[in-house]
């Protein structure tokens, strides 16, 4: 899977991406559909994270899901959770 991340400003990008990276293939890799994924990582300051995730699946629309929380972690998982019931529901129209 192919896994673009954009984190503007972040204090440390590599880690950032190695974590993301490490996360998402083990969640989605299990998916041959999903070939291509965006994900975005802003600092909203006293707000805390914003993470957003778009999938574009093999054939089909695009998948996206965005959660704001305190923690990045937390943002990233919350949105992990949005984004794998549209993923589920993508797979059971598509490769059923």
């Amino acid at each position: 899977m192919d896994i673009n991340i954009e984190a503007k400003d972040h204090p440390n990008q590599e880690k950032l991406k190695e974590y993301y990276v490490k996360k998402l293939t083990s969640k989605y890799s299990k998916y041959p559909f999903a070939k291509k994924m965006d994900v975005n990582v802003r600092d909203l300051g006293k707000e805390g994270y914003e993470v957003s995730l778009s999938l574009l699946p093999e054939r089909g629309a695009r998948l996206f899901a965005k959660s704001k929380h305190k923690s990045e972690n937390s943002a990233l998982l919350a949105t992990i959770r949005k984004l794998q019931s549209q993923i589920e529901k993508y797979r059971v129209q598509h490769y059923s």
